[in-house]
């Protein structure tokens, strides 16, 4: 039979990775080809109770993802280059 829904076999389920992000978040749209990854710790509870956004396995303040993830896109495409340069023509 399945337990009651104010159990605490139920409990789990609502903070489990499968629990839907809060609205906003950049966990609720994962970058198309990468891995989703659930926030954990402290992480978590900034995501959940204080609106952070977690992107690439961090959390960002709200607002101040958008310049992290932009600075990522630039070394990755600088460190691509460098390695471009280095392989030669």
């Amino acid at each position: 039979a399945a337990p009651a829904a104010g159990s605490a076999a139920a409990a789990p389920a609502a903070g489990s990775a499968a629990a839907a992000p809060a609205a906003g978040s950049a966990a609720a749209a994962p970058a198309a080809g990468s891995a989703a990854v659930a926030p954990t710790g402290i992480d978590k509870v900034l995501v959940e109770q204080f609106g952070y956004d977690f992107i690439g396995g961090k959390a960002y303040a709200p607002g101040s993802a958008e310049a992290a993830a932009a600075a990522a896109i630039v070394e990755a495409t600088a460190a691509e280059a460098e390695a471009a340069a280095a392989a030669g023509p």
